[in-house]
């Protein structure tokens, strides 16, 4: 979407009264929003939530392999790209969806997992790794936290 200057000025003094008013409240989690605030608040969570929604499966081509080690979403990289402060978009993410932008991520991961688990052809290792998870004991272990079960349990009760 391109902006004219103009927007762009009104876009930063809104941000900045934005920011204002969330960092000049002495508890932030009680802090209300006026509506351009809650448009602002909406529009950088909702930005931070697609993008975490549409890269989760760019992790496979067409054969479920990972297509790209080397280009891993980073949270951090999307904050970047909006322009706005790692604390800064957890709290307004925070703010509008009620968790944390990493556990909305582990969350798509732990979604992807259950499907990717129902192809017996793909090891739970494959799966782990495509997810991003660099030990496949760390992966079992978040399954396990999310689930309630083991991949490997998780396999089996759904074959």
């Amino acid at each position: 979407m391109a902006y004219t200057f103009k927007d762009e000025l009104k876009l930063h003094v809104l941000l900045s009264d934005f920011i204002f008013q969330l960092f000049s409240s002495e508890i932030l989690e009680h802090t209300p929003l006026n509506s351009s605030q809650l448009k602002i608040a909406s529009s950088i969570a909702y930005g931070i939530r697609t993008t975490l929604q549409k890269n989760i499966h760019s992790y496979f081509n067409e054969d479920f392999i990972v297509s790209d080690h080397s280009s891993r979403l980073s949270i951090d990289k999307i904050y970047s790209d909006l322009k706005i402060s790692p604390s800064y978009g957890g709290e307004v993410f925070r703010k509008i969806y009620g968790y944390a932008p990493r556990q909305y991520f582990t969350k798509l991961k732990i979604a992807q997992a259950k499907r990717l688990l129902q192809m017996p052809d793909l090891s739970v290792i494959d799966i782990s790794e495509a997810l991003g998870y660099r030990d496949p004991a760390h992966f079992s272990r978040q399954f396990k936290k999310w689930t309630e079960n083991t991949p490997y349990q998780y396999r089996k009760s759904h074959q």
